[in-house]
């Protein structure tokens, strides 16, 4: 009598070794500031040229086909820049792009529960708008009867695990089977946290996610295609396999209802404003994080990749619709800017609250050992003339307001004032820690810091410009603005364990 097949047990409970490296992205144009110009100048020209102020009609469709007579100039330059870049980088070969897994997740045998904090935290740095979507945020459906339904939708990122007949498929979130999950002709309309001015079949939606997760974030590409490992399943012998990351929407039906607007009047009168006033700055802090993107976007476009790995150069006429097609993408990406940014909000004020929450997903995307400090770890800290303390260390992440009153602080981490007793530690201070690769050693504060420092700054160099400081305009509940400066202020507090 043959023996029944043990069912599969859940896949947070295998034991996985992936088998081959991951997949190589070509690395940041850094390097390569004329091809950043000249990008940067065809994506501010398409934005232009498609928009009501450039006499676009609003029937005509922004296809690539209508807008490339009106790019043709912009596009050459693009092209030709990176000809010449792309002739010299074969000549001296640059290094490939890193993956911000951890080194021991290639190399070593781990369960597969250890993979999803790390992809969560690679799908959610890829944009302010997937990390909302990823918690969840009010939408409607229309179902195919044409119901309406309103309720929560959450991107659901979905980790597939296939071994020979077997296959399993875990939330990363919730560690478990996914719920039901909407269909991908539903139409669906997101109400906050990400710009849908009016309904899209879910599958639409997705797709676009999709590209936004591997242009933004390449290193993510190896589990968006599917990558071979080893697998030991509780009950079961070993086995050969693939795992593979998919993005699904999940919907939470609920009596949600959008809040009543308040009137102009009674908002100003509870909001804190900031109204950033040094145009000099807005200006080079623009710029700074549009280059610094299409450094990372750029790489990833097929008409770079169709020319990185052409044989023979192809013909211009050939590559300028992929280009203009590819810097539309780009475009549709960096309409997604920082709040202060924001045509209207520059002349408004932005909401402190939107600002601190924007500056906290900012730093927390740098480098996954920042995010982690910024939520804190438990650690050990030891300083001169005093015994060893058990608490947890966080990243004290501040921004300063400098008014002719005083100094006002906001912790980004709660959006308040920092409790009485958080206080930056000294930089001889000794810490340490075993659930950061960080700090699996004794280390300063001073070099923990600079540590830091680097990692957000080699990822997010405009930060540099709140670092140092502008000025601004302050409107707080129930005065004018007022003359200020504003300052970014990274620190290190520890909370003894009581």
């Amino acid at each position: 009598m043959m023996q029944a097949r043990p069912s599969m047990p859940a896949l947070q409970h295998w034991v996985l070794r992936i088998t081959e490296p991951p997949l190589q992205p070509l690395p940041p144009l850094l390097e390569a500031p004329k091809v950043l110009v000249a990008m940067q100048r065809l994506v501010d020209i398409i934005q232009l040229v498609r928009s009501p102020a450039g006499g676009w009609h609003r029937d005509r469709p922004a296809t690539v086909e209508n807008l490339l007579p009106y790019v043709t100039e912009e596009a050459c330059d693009v092209l030709e820049t990176l000809e010449h870049t792309l002739d010299q980088w074969s000549q001296h070969p640059a290094e490939g792009a890193e993956s911000w897994l951890s080194a021991h997740l290639w190399h070593n045998y781990c369960l597969a529960a250890d993979f999803a904090p790390q992809l969560l935290w690679g799908m959610a740095r890829s944009s302010y708008a997937v990390m909302r979507l990823l918690e969840g945020v009010p939408a409607q459906i229309t179902t195919a009867e044409g119901e309406g339904r309103t309720g929560i939708v959450r991107l659901a990122a979905l980790l597939h695990g296939a071994m020979a007949e077997q296959h399993q498929v875990a939330d990363l979130v919730t560690q478990h089977p996914p719920e039901v999950l909407l269909d991908e002709a539903i139409a669906l309309q997101i109400l906050a946290g990400y710009p849908m001015p009016e309904p899209q079949p879910t599958g639409t939606v997705l797709h676009t996610l999709v590209q936004h997760v591997r242009m933004t974030t390449p290193a993510v590409l190896s589990f968006l295609e599917g990558i071979a490992v080893n697998a030991l399943a509780p009950g079961h012998p070993w086995q050969t396999g693939t795992l593979k990351l998919e993005l699904a929407f999940a919907f939470y039906e609920g009596s949600y209802s959008p809040p009543a607007l308040p009137a102009a009047e009674a908002e100003d009168a509870t909001v804190t404003r900031l109204k950033f006033t040094d145009t000099v700055w807005l200006d080079a802090y623009r710029t700074t994080i549009i280059q610094n993107h299409l450094a990372t976007l750029i790489p990833q476009l097929p008409a770079y990749q169709n020319l990185a790995n052409a044989e023979v150069p192809p013909l211009t006429e050939e590559v300028l619709p992929t280009l203009v097609k590819n810097a539309c993408e780009v475009a549709d990406l960096l309409e997604q800017a920082p709040p202060f940014l924001d045509t209207a909000e520059t002349e408004e004020g932005v909401r402190l609250e939107d600002l601190t929450n924007w500056l906290l997903w900012c730093v927390s995307r740098s480098a996954y050992g920042v995010m982690h400090l910024v939520g804190g770890l438990p650690c050990r800290l030891l300083q001169p003339g005093s015994d060893w303390q058990t608490g947890r260390l966080r990243l004290l992440l501040t921004l300063k307001l400098h008014t002719p009153e005083g100094d006002r602080y906001i912790d980004l981490a709660t959006g308040q004032l920092p409790e009485p007793d958080v206080f930056p530690l000294e930089a001889d201070v000794v810490v340490q820690s075993t659930t950061s690769e960080w700090l699996l050693h004794p280390c300063l504060i001073e070099h923990l810091q600079k540590q830091v420092m680097d990692s957000i700054l080699q990822t997010l160099p405009e930060l540099q410009w709140l670092i140092d400081g502008t000025t601004i305009e302050l409107w707080q509940p129930n005065r004018q603005f007022q003359a200020a400066e504003a300052k970014l202020m990274v620190d290190f507090d520890f909370r003894v364990q009581h």
